[in-house]
């Protein structure tokens, strides 16, 4: 791993798994509650690699994969917003390609399966 992280997320999309969230030694829990740093790590398990992807538009997000992309769900945007976008991770760069959820939502559950995708809890733009 790039930078030691706890209460980190992960999925898989082979060769690659994305570890998202959490804490490191870099952001303190003040920062990851406002939602100021988000980093995703990426480990190749074919050349035993890690790389880190550019920081994307959210913080405090849920993931799935959705069409074979890592996707980020809700989360804060930079001005502190909860947000209700969906953000996926191209290969090359972050870009909206699915259409908003109806409520917007910060450190949601989310469940993927097939075509469906399940986004429960977190916390609302209200708080």
């Amino acid at each position: 791993m790039l930078r030691g992280t706890s209460y980190a997320k992960a999925l898989v999309l082979p060769p690659s798994v994305f570890v998202f969230g959490g804490l490191s030694k870099r952001n303190s829990i003040a920062l990851v509650l406002l939602g100021i740093e988000e980093q995703v790590q990426v480990y190749n398990v074919k050349n035993t690699k890690w790389s880190t992807l550019p920081r994307p538009p959210h913080s405090l997000n849920g993931a799935a994969i959705i069409g074979n992309q890592f996707t980020l769900i809700g989360g804060r945007d930079t001005h502190l917003r909860t947000t209700n976008d969906l953000v996926t991770w191209t290969g090359k760069k972050w870009k909206v390609l699915y259409p908003p959820m109806h409520t917007a939502r910060s450190r949601p559950g989310v469940l993927a399966f097939g075509d469906l995708v399940i986004v429960s809890g977190g916390r609302g733009a209200d708080g």
